[in-house]
């Protein structure tokens, strides 16, 4: 693709090359030099950076060669054509292996997320000016960097987004999310600049480790071991790539529409052809996020999908779970038949690990140190477990995605999910199965 960029440097060329001539190697030099400077200039390629251009002198007063550089230590090569006559230079280049259009969109891109990353930064360690605003300012910048990532496509594209960061940030001055696209995890869920999510030290967010601890991952297609005890812990798409397929934005309501399709990797854990769509929204206050199971193959599927959300408290031991009383339960590390009638809220003891059949759809965590409750409305689960870890659960020495010990009693899980297979959803070919949670917390 031609740049359309050429100079006429005569004025210049004629005052202080005039007698003195250049050969083959200086006029490379002197190319190269005005190269940098006009194309910056003209295509917005600030990181742009020449490192030589070679000339070789072909019939009359015209040159040939190619030019050579980096824009954000990506390669690029360019094709240059020259005519010097001593007094005059009139060069021309075209850009042979990418499009400057296309790098100029990056740049582009990348000035306004690097800007919403530092705004974004700025909220995480609150900063003077206070949360409101500089959520609010976030939320615009990454508004805006998402649609420059819109403009630019194919490999350009992946790596504009590879410049936001592996996570897309919600922000609308009342409460933000952050979530990834690789997995579709939840990190960050704050409101009124409290996070209600607990956080590893450090994040597993290629999810290299079979399951890795926080914030809010998905459990898709299965539950725990509820595909069999050879089959990974909570399915496997927690640990694939997602595609952005939309983002709205009306009033204080914003959405991230994610997706997954069944390929050839997906079909190495699961024999079935299906399409995933996950809305993450914020609407004021609360999180809201839709799971959209579709069956797009000719079989039968079944479906044990679930929530997984990891909520901070100040102590465990001072925190109970609303919305089970009269709840069957059972113990896991006792049974799995749930023939025990819970009482009232169910009080956090140390470790736990309890699935309760509901009887309805609206539960909570309430944190009596902070006089907290963090509330989850659900649908299309036909189950909930609550769980604490024990010690062999947490590493004095954590990795990334695990429990520290001394993080043990600020850890419990409220998981709206269906399990195990004699609950599963079968869905028969073409239909969907919807699984929604809203997170609110007063």
């Amino acid at each position: 693709m031609k740049s359309a960029v050429k100079m006429l440097a005569m004025a210049i060329c004629a005052a202080v090359l005039v007698g003195c001539g250049m050969d083959s190697a200086q006029l490379g030099e002197y190319v190269k030099k005005e190269m940098q400077a006009e194309l910056v200039k003209k295509d917005g390629l600030k990181a742009l950076k020449m490192s030589e251009v070679r000339l070789i002198k072909n019939e009359g007063n015209n040159y040939s060669g190619v030019g050579k550089g980096e824009v954000h230590g990506r390669p690029v090569k360019f094709d240059v054509t020259c005519q010097y006559d001593g007094n005059t230079v009139l060069w021309d280049a075209s850009l042979s292996e990418d499009s400057l259009a296309l790098l100029a969109a990056k740049e582009k891109a990348r000035d306004v997320c690097e800007s919403a990353r530092a705004v974004w930064n700025d909220m995480k360690e609150g900063m003077k000016r206070g949360y409101d605003a500089a959520s609010k300012k976030a939320g615009e910048y990454y508004a805006v960097a998402a649609k420059k990532v819109e403009e630019c496509s194919g490999a350009v594209k992946a790596e504009v987004e590879d410049l936001l960061g592996d996570s897309e940030v919600l922000s609308n001055g009342k409460a933000s999310c952050e979530v990834t696209r690789h997995g579709a995890r939840i990190l960050s869920f704050k409101v009124g600049g409290v996070e209600l999510l607990w956080q590893p030290g450090k994040w597993d967010l290629k999810a290299e480790r079979e399951w890795s601890h926080g914030g809010i991952p998905l459990c898709w297609p299965w539950f725990g071991h509820s595909a069999g005890p050879d089959k990974p812990m909570h399915g496997f798409a927690y640990k694939m790539p997602f595609e952005i397929r939309r983002r709205s934005t009306s009033g204080v309501r914003s959405e991230i529409v994610f997706g997954l399709k069944s390929s050839d990797a997906t079909r190495k854990e699961w024999p079935y052809d299906f399409d995933l769509e996950y809305t993450v929204a914020l609407d004021g206050d609360a999180l809201e996020l839709s799971l959209v199971t579709k069956n797009t193959g000719s079989a039968e599927m079944p479906v044990m999908d679930g929530y997984h959300p990891y909520l901070r408290v100040a102590d465990r031991l001072k925190s109970r779970v609303t919305g089970v009383a009269g709840c069957k339960y059972c113990d896991t590390s006792i049974s799995r038949k749930l023939d025990t009638v819970m009482p009232g809220d169910f009080r956090i003891s140390g470790h736990v690990d309890h699935v309760f059949d509901i009887k309805g759809f609206v539960y909570g965590l309430a944190d009596d140190v902070q006089k907290r409750t963090v509330k989850l409305e659900s649908s299309g689960n036909r189950r909930l477990v609550v769980w604490s870890p024990n010690e062999e659960q947490t590493k004095e020495n954590p990795g990334p995605g695990e429990i520290a010990r001394s993080e043990m009693s600020h850890v419990v899980t409220v998981e709206p999910a269906t399990l195990w297979a004699d609950k599963a959803w079968h869905l028969a070919p073409g239909k969907t199965h919807l699984l929604f949670m809203r997170v609110t917390a007063f």
